[in-house]
């Protein structure tokens, strides 16, 4: 059944189809992997590539990230979207990986808007670290909203609303006028210093995401 399941998958331009044939697709089916292997290396098949982006768990442990990088800095807009989005259903990346994709996130976002930046920055907000917030204080002033709150939302939950008390206070890390535009875009986007993690507004809906031929339609 897994075979025939991922040709069904690989093959269809209707998302929500690929999502159900993917269920049934097994990953470690030896036959199933090297179809997978195959249809990455080749980067020919555009549909098949970005139906694994968008489920990068059927793709093998070893070309995941490489898959994921090499969509995110692409020159195909489709891909990016689908790697940004899938990325947010994947984890346990070795440390030069989720350094990589945290920069190829953050890249994306900046380059971006609409769907493909908010869905990069839902899944950029659970890999950084503290030591990267630095790179990705300048991402809060990106015009979507949905951008702003996802990356807010991280800084939270790695500093807790003293420590964002004390980051927008720190003036060897932000300008004063900076730090005031931020105050108000965290009140403006539901948060509220004086909780302990900063409320934890609900999140704005994530825009619909289009199959292919919708995108080339656009």
């Amino acid at each position: 059944m897994s075979g025939a399941a991922v040709g069904d998958f690989l093959g269809t331009g209707d998302l929500d189809f690929a999502a159900d044939s993917a269920e049934r697709v097994d990953p470690e089916d030896p036959a199933v992997r090297s179809v997978v292997v195959g249809v990455l290396h080749a980067w020919a098949n555009r549909q098949a590539v970005a139906n694994l982006l968008f489920h990068p768990s059927l793709i093998p442990v070893s070309e995941r990230a490489p898959a994921m990088l090499r969509a995110l800095g692409g020159n195909d807009g489709y891909l990016r979207l689908a790697a940004a989005t899938g990325l947010a259903q994947a984890d346990d990346w070795a440390e030069q990986e989720r350094e990589q994709l945290v920069a190829a996130l953050a890249a994306a976002i900046g380059g971006s808007d609409g769907v493909t930046a908010n869905r990069a920055a839902e899944s950029l907000a659970p890999l950084f670290e503290p030591e990267e917030a630095a790179a990705v204080f300048p991402l809060l002033d990106h015009p979507s909203p949905v951008v702003r709150h996802h990356l807010f939302r991280a800084l939270f939950r790695m500093y807790g609303s003293q420590g964002m008390k004390a980051l927008l206070a720190d003036r060897s890390f932000l300008v004063p006028e900076y730090a005031v535009q931020l105050r108000r875009r965290l009140t403006a986007a539901g948060f509220d210093l004086l909780e302990p993690d900063g409320g934890s507004p609900r999140p704005p809906a994530l825009e619909y995401l289009p199959n292919l031929a919708e995108w080339l339609d656009s």
